[in-house]
């Protein structure tokens, strides 16, 4: 979510939509929006210390004054002002000049508009790339990596209050809509063989919302539709997925090619998934030892799914032995839950709350959020999120 509350000054109709749509890409909150600087200065004259982001559009030159009185009256308070060089080239140095932290040319790119928002961020002492992507990859196939993913996405978004993102990277057959029981009209086929440019604008498009903060960007499951990509494009959607939500969850097949370390080790933290197999312990050690090579690595978390603690030689002991690890999640083997689950097209947490399975999910939540186990579920709404919700309803950007 982005740091700063935003206040609109000047942005009407199309101007005001787009704003709107961008802000909606960076989890902004939007205080408040004003016609004019006179209004704004009117409706905000006692909270001058109060820190805001202000957007201003100034289209020409004639509206400087307007911007002059915002940097006069709110001192220290960051502007990005929206100008349109080519109708006016001179408004391009001279906002800056009447005070602009930032000026964002029109029409507005999304790119260079994250770019102005993030620096300000830092300017102000915040981190606006604090969102994380979380990759999780089976080891072997089987090994139920997608039921995990999906169950990992929906507890942080719905006893963590995080928004989310989770997308598979299947380059040939998708899941993820069979397993929530959905029909998305775009997926990351439609997305990497449209020949637009990959950009926030059409990844938002192509969400189907599951529920309240949990999205999907789902594989093509429409037909076996075998597609070649290149690593930069899946490394820019996970950039791009990591900018709408305050996490990003990637499933990801096990191809063990280059597109698949480069993607793995572009994400903030690594789940890797295995089983109580000689053949899965093999190659989670193995994988484990390759990603461990790759420059600028994260977090790197070990799950044994559909773990029984009574199985001879696999226990969770013996397998950190094994595997040379310090730290190692299990999930039990609910089998009845978990299919109950798949085959209802709901997440555990909906189909069978009390599941053992769902309880280490919850575990895994907690290791990635890095709470303690004494840190209770959070459920507050955010700040401004009200007045921006009914904005957003107002414009028709909500799913």
């Amino acid at each position: 979510m982005y740091p700063l509350s935003v206040t609109l000054v000047g942005c009407q109709d199309s101007v005001q939509r787009n704003v709107l749509s961008l802000l909606i890409n960076q989890q902004a909150s939007l205080e408040g929006q004003y016609p004019d600087a006179e209004s704004a200065l009117g409706a905000l004259r006692g909270t001058a210390d109060s820190l805001r982001l202000f957007i201003v559009h100034v289209p020409t030159s004639a509206h400087l004054p307007k911007l002059r009185l915002l940097t006069t009256h709110f001192v220290g308070q960051p502007i990005v002002a929206l100008v349109d060089p080519q109708s006016d080239p001179a408004v391009l140095i001279a906002a800056m000049r009447a005070g602009a932290a930032q000026v964002v040319p029109m029409p507005i790119s999304p790119e260079d508009f994250q770019a102005a928002l993030d620096c300000i961020a830092r300017q102000f002492g915040h981190s606006a790339s604090a969102n994380q992507a979380i990759a999780i990859s089976g080891v072997t196939g089987g090994c139920g990596a997608t039921t995990l993913a999906v169950n990992l996405a929906y507890e942080l978004a719905s006893q963590h209050n995080q928004s989310v993102v989770l997308s598979e990277l299947s380059l040939q057959l998708g899941k993820l809509a069979a397993y929530l029981d959905v029909n998305p009209t775009q997926t990351i086929y439609d997305l990497l063989t449209d020949g637009e440019r990959l950009d926030a604008q059409a990844v938002q498009r192509a969400l189907t919302r599951v529920s309240d903060k949990f999205d999907i960007l789902a594989g093509e499951y429409r037909q076996i539709t075998p597609l070649t990509a290149k690593a930069s494009d899946l490394i820019r959607l996970i950039d791009i997925c990591r900018g709408l939500a305050n996490f990003a969850v990637f499933d990801v097949p096990c191809t063990y090619d280059d597109n698949y370390f480069e993607t793995i080790a572009a994400a903030d933290q690594i789940v890797l998934v295995g089983e109580q197999k000689i053949p899965s312990v093999r190659t989670l050690k193995l994988v484990c030892e390759a990603l461990e090579r790759v420059d600028g690595l994260r977090k790197l978390h070990i799950v044994i799914n559909r773990y029984d603690a009574k199985m001879p030689g696999f226990a969770a002991d013996r397998l950190k032995n094994l595997l040379g690890r310090g730290e190692l999640l299990t999930v039990a083997n609910d089998y009845g839950s978990v299919m109950a689950s798949i085959n209802h097209g709901r997440p555990l947490r909906q189909e069978s709350p009390r599941s053992p399975a769902l309880a280490d999910v919850e575990r895994l939540a907690r290791t990635i959020l890095n709470l303690g186990e004494g840190n209770g579920v959070t459920g507050a709404s955010e700040p401004g999120r009200p007045l921006f919700g009914r904005l957003i309803r107002r414009f028709g950007f909500a799913n």
